[in-house]
């Protein structure tokens, strides 16, 4: 008589290997995609040359792979010289009222489009509320040329 025989085979070393290769595939690829900006998520300027969060842009660029020579302003001083909110201050009309909202919205661009031009003529990639260098260097700041504008701008 014959010793029985089995029926289950021992699993060969080649469909052992196959589901790992596939898999390690699947992560070198999403390794990759993730290293060549494939990713849709906008950089917030983390492993940049530059810190910011994206509300403070005023005008030009914004993704910080992009940026090469922005500039900032002083927004609230800008803000505070001109004749919209003078006159909220003036009349102590409440920034909350309708009166003084629409006050304020047309100061906000009033000083937006004095930075649009500024922006225009500077040579300024972006120009920003907020925003520094992490190596600690100096932004140009271009205050100054954006209140000689909204001045000139009053005298139209």
């Amino acid at each position: 008589m014959q010793p029985p025989t089995s029926t289950i085979k021992a699993p060969s070393q080649a469909s052992t290997i196959e589901p790992l290769r596939a898999l390690f595939a699947v992560c070198l690829g999403l390794l990759l995609m993730g290293m060549l900006g494939a990713n849709p998520v906008a950089d917030d300027g983390r492993g940049s040359a530059f810190s910011f969060k994206a509300n403070a842009n005023l005008c030009g660029l914004i993704e910080a792979r992009q940026l090469s020579n922005p500039a900032r302003v002083d927004y609230d001083s800008l803000l505070e010289i001109t004749p919209e909110v003078s006159k909220i201050r003036a009349g102590k009309i409440a920034p909350s009222s309708a009166e003084g909202a629409r006050l304020m919205a047309a100061g906000r661009k009033r000083v937006l489009d004095a930075c649009k031009e500024e922006f225009t003529v500077s040579g300024h990639c972006s120009i920003w509320k907020q925003i520094k260098r992490r190596d600690g260097s100096e932004i140009t700041d271009v205050t100054s040329a954006v209140r000689k504008r909204i001045a000139a701008s009053l005298t139209r």
